[in-house]
């Protein structure tokens, strides 16, 4: 394999991606209606935690108890806008590239099934990415200046940061290829419904374990890595059933 080779590879990679992505945000209502989600499931976050949990650390004037709390905030915000990616964006760009013939035209190139999946994962991705940083820092400047005194020292949990910015995207990656997968070799709705499963009750089951428990914000960081393992895993089994032949006849 030499350098030009990789360049080339590289190239038609992410021209795929770019392509994909094109499919993926293609429609301009979806786009919107997903978009439109976000904003008031991050609103809806932000408006719970301020009226539940951020008054009454505040009132104990705990600093550090304040940023534990945004930053949980933070967490759920990212987690939920970036699984909704799933829920919204998968089913219809999907059929449309099957039934319009897209999918079986790529594989008519040298391209290959696995090629097609892992890149159009990632393009599928790429919206769930933008959410899961976007609505979380929505949600802290929101509540650090609507519900937050000037001036107040918050400093943000770092467990919680690391995980909100570094296993949630990991995780909704694999997800990203665990769908693509289900949804090129079986059908695009099967996808959608481990989507729905899965962020909805990951979200609820990670909440549970975590707060019911009285673990640390150090729980969440680590329960997410597993999670990503997780999923991780599947995607690989599933990768393995992503062939040209079981994508043509899906």
């Amino acid at each position: 394999m030499t350098a030009a080779s990789v360049r080339a590879g590289l190239r038609r990679d992410g021209a795929l991606v770019r392509a994909g992505l094109g499919e993926v945000l293609g429609s301009p209502p979806l786009t919107a209606l997903y978009a439109g989600i976000v904003i008031v499931v991050s609103a809806l976050d932000a408006a719970i935690v301020s009226r539940t949990a951020l008054g009454p650390v505040m009132a104990t004037g705990d600093a550090r108890a304040v940023g534990t709390v945004l930053s949980t905030a933070a967490f759920f915000a990212s987690f939920v806008a970036a699984g909704i990616a799933y829920a919204v964006l998968l089913v219809v760009p999907l059929t449309r590239a099957r039934t319009g013939g897209g999918l079986v035209a790529v594989l008519a190139t040298p391209v290959g099934a696995r090629r097609l999946w892992w890149t159009r994962s990632v393009a599928l991705w790429v919206p769930s990415l933008l959410a899961g940083v976007l609505a979380p820092a929505g949600v802290l400047g929101g509540l650090r200046w609507l519900a937050v005194p000037a001036g107040t020292g918050s400093p943000l949990d770092g467990w919680l940061l690391l995980a909100t910015l570094v296993a949630v995207p990991v995780t909704f990656l694999g997800l990203s290829l665990v769908v693509t997968a289900v949804g090129l070799t079986a059908t695009p709705a099967a996808g959608n419904i481990i989507a729905i499963g899965f962020y909805g009750g990951g979200s609820a089951l990670l909440g549970n374990i975590v707060l019911r428990a009285g673990l640390g914000p150090e729980a969440f960081w680590w329960l997410t890595a597993g999670v990503a393992v997780a999923t991780w895993t599947a995607a690989l089994l599933l990768g393995l059933r992503v062939t040209t032949s079981r994508v043509v006849l899906a």
